[in-house]
């Protein structure tokens, strides 16, 4: 699937976190249905993030941190400084990269997560990630420590549930995080 995944898209050839995906969509579908799922993730639903320069998945790490800044700038000042530089594009970056395949281990939740992808697009992963932030919004705004903000996230990330992404999705942040506002911020 990666291969013939390259070869089909040599402007994108292959980039890393690509056989996080490719694995997912193997568990769920056939090897061919599953190279052209790659291929509308790699070349349309995510343009830009599976390049040599991964320009697309930087600039969504920009725009999230100006999401959480905004939403939450305690928050964002406060990961900021424990970390010593602008970090919360940092923490998400493998997120948008494999749609939480390495991140999320509850496997319905991550299928979910999927589902949600496919339907509603990148806007979706803004989301998701908006919502494990928040999850973890009163450790992350206390802590003092790199080792508390990790604990926090990954906190947050397994507390997950159906009805906390369809609240993240359809209801608190359908309203914060719209494609007009991502679009703009990636401007």
């Amino acid at each position: 699937v990666l291969i013939a995944t390259s070869r089909e898209l040599p402007h994108v050839g292959y980039c890393q976190s690509m056989n996080f995906l490719a694995a997912m969509l193997l568990e769920q579908l056939e090897e061919e249905e599953a190279f052209w799922v790659l291929v509308a993730i790699a070349d349309d639903m995510l343009k830009g993030y599976y390049t040599l320069s991964l320009l697309g998945c930087r600039v969504d790490q920009h725009v999230f941190a100006d999401l959480i800044h905004e939403i939450m700038p305690d928050v964002s000042n406060n990961v900021d400084e424990i970390m010593c530089i602008p970090a919360v594009g940092i923490l998400s970056y493998h997120w948008f990269l494999t749609v939480f395949v390495t991140n999320i281990h509850d496997h319905d939740t991550l299928l979910q997560i999927w589902d949600i992808f496919f339907v509603r697009g990148a806007r979706s992963i803004f989301q998701v990630a908006v919502s494990i932030f928040q999850g973890a919004a009163t450790a992350l705004a206390t802590a003092t420590e790199m080792q508390e903000v990790s604990a926090a996230i990954n906190d947050s990330m397994n507390a997950l549930s159906h009805d906390s992404l369809i609240d993240a999705v359809l209801g608190s942040l359908s309203d914060v995080v719209t494609e007009e506002r991502i679009k703009e911020k990636r401007n």
